[in-house]
């Protein structure tokens, strides 16, 4: 019987071994419903056989999700390609194998389930996910090849990694130390990348971290991301913390509001688990793991994962650090740290030493925080006192840019959308406008404002780094350097809500979330922080 070798394409007859004669690559014959691609010439089959659609996939075709299969071993069809078999689902989407038609090279379909491809606003969260993840380029993040949101339904086609996810390779016994880093250090690349291009992961997990035929790391799965200027891992609606809770933060667990830091925690909880074989909180209950990491540190890494050295459970501890001011300020600074354990030289810290310069340009990051501008929308007006100095001005002395007209009216246009609200557009403006005239002192010196004030420093720096760069001798320039610096020395935290305020009382009406005990709140301002004399507080990382 003569079949369609879906490797080479020639109609051939499989010989005795299986494979084809043309290629040498195994066929399967049509008696073998399984393998994908195959069909028979001399029969037109549209629908293939029940016996060959699995029980628990059938409902995806009689969900509306795709159109009538044409070849044996397919579900069914999304566009153009024939699904094979479900790989996964989460709470929104589900992930499908599917078979490009005319090469026959596989690919991961991630698709809407069908009672909520029906909500437009469900359909614009998922082709948002749809185009951050399309705009990155990057080794280590699993490339977007296709987008559709019209006659097909909402789905987008990916690469598909045949070796699995990370959690499925670290096992019960974790992986050795070398490996971890090799590993850990291609994460940190692709994050990296992200944060410069103002998108925050909120969901990074083994789960969520692919491997290639060659072992390669792909960050996947960016279905939480969101843009620095949305300032929230927090479900706006429900005010609920999103992303998976063993590797939340205490802050995202509480509610709270987290940047770019959030994935530096989760991060760290990864190491944890690729170096133990758990993760850092475990349960089936996952309130009563939200409550965990609000109560207090996991294990330590040194108890879980004896045979850790002391220096790389130093960076996990860094990563994981429960107050802001401890941890990381930058994957560029985790990542410096990874590969300093690779050379086997000591790690730096979230402060470094003299080796590490507290202000390193990244135009990547700067472009984020032109981003995080948008914050204004809440910001904008509370800034009272804002008057730039005369230097703050397009100064004289600075070589005249020939974009500056052009970047001024972007950036007042820009401020005024964000003060009605529309953020998309203002942030866009704002971004365009410190791209074109990035000295401008007006705009750096309201950015690097409006970032202190809600803690972001590492772009502030950033920020501040550009335009020293573009106009070194501005005086206002320097005065801004002297309060970030003071920012930096505090830690830069942000002040808490009212409600979380000590001696503030909660508004009316205000309810604590159902099941979750509140951390207890930080000492006023006058008391000390530090150990009272005669105390000792050990070195290291405070969690």
């Amino acid at each position: 019987m003569s079949v369609t070798c879906q490797n080479c394409g020639e109609t051939v007859i499989a010989d005795t071994s299986g494979n084809c004669p043309q290629c040498a690559q195994p066929v399967m014959t049509p008696d073998d419903p399984t393998m994908p691609g195959i069909v028979d010439p001399e029969h037109d089959l549209t629908v293939p056989p029940a016996s060959s659609i699995p029980a628990g996939d059938a409902a995806l075709l009689q969900g509306g999700h795709m159109q009538p299969p044409s070849r044996l071993g397919s579900l069914g069809r999304i566009g153009k390609f024939e699904i094979v078999k479900r790989l996964g689902q989460g709470g929104m989407a589900e992930v499908l194998l599917g078979v490009e038609p005319i090469t026959g090279a596989y690919v991961a379909l991630k698709t809407l389930k069908p009672e909520l491809a029906r909500d437009p606003r469900v359909v614009k969260c998922f082709l948002a996910e749809a185009r951050h993840m399309y705009e990155l380029f990057h080794p280590h993040i699993l490339k977007v090849l296709e987008v559709s949101g019209e006659q097909d339904g909402a789905f987008f086609v990916m690469s598909f990694m045949a070796q699995g996810s990370l959690d499925q390779k670290i096992g019960k016994n974790g992986l050795p130390p070398a490996e971890t880093i090799s590993i850990a250090s291609q994460v940190a690349e692709g994050l990296s990348y992200a944060h410069g291009k103002g998108l925050i992961h909120r969901d990074l997990k083994p789960a969520n971290i692919l491997l290639d035929d060659e072992g390669r790391a792909l960050i996947a799965d960016f279905g939480l991301v969101r843009p620095f200027f949305n300032d929230s891992l927090v479900d706006g609606q429900t005010a609920h913390p999103v992303g998976t809770p063993a590797y939340m933060s205490p802050r995202i667990a509480e509610g709270l509001a987290e940047d770019t830091r959030a994935d530096i925690y989760a991060f760290g909880a990864t190491l944890y688990e690729m170096l133990a074989g758990k993760p850092p909180y475990t349960g089936h209950d996952p309130m009563r793991i939200v409550q965990a990491v609000i109560d207090g540190p996991p294990a330590p890494l040194a108890t879980a994962s004896p045979g850790t050295s002391a220096p790389l459970v130093a960076v996990v501890e860094w990563c994981m650090a429960r107050e802001l001011r401890d941890r990381y300020a930058s994957m560029n600074d985790v990542l410096e740290d990874l590969n300093r354990l690779a050379a086997g030289q000591a790690p730096l810290g979230p402060h470094g030493s003299g080796a590490r310069k507290p202000a390193r340009v990244n135009t990547a990051i700067i472009a984020s925080a032109v981003i995080l501008a948008a914050l204004a929308a809440a910001a904008i007006l509370g800034v009272k006192h804002f008057r730039p100095t005369p230097e703050a001005s397009p100064a004289a002395a600075r070589t005249e840019n020939p974009s500056a007209p052009a970047a001024r009216a972007l950036y007042e246009e820009g401020m005024t959308d964000l003060a009605h609200g529309e953020r998309r557009t203002g942030t866009d403006k704002l971004r365009r406008a410190h791209a074109l005239d990035p000295g401008n002192g007006d705009i750096a010196a309201a950015l690097i404002s409006l970032l202190l004030e809600v803690g972001h420093l590492e772009p502030a720096r950033a920020t501040l780094d550009n335009w020293l760069a573009a106009d070194p001798d501005s005086k206002e320039a320097l005065r801004w350097k002297t309060r970030l610096e003071e920012a930096e020395a505090s830690g830069g935290r942000r002040p808490a809500p009212p409600e979380r305020r000590p001696g503030a009382e909660r508004e009316p009406g205000r309810r604590d979330r159902p099941g979750l005990r509140q951390r207890p709140s930080s000492p006023p301002p006058h008391q000390p922080s530090h150990p009272v004399e005669g105390e000792h507080e050990p070195p290291g990382p405070r969690f």
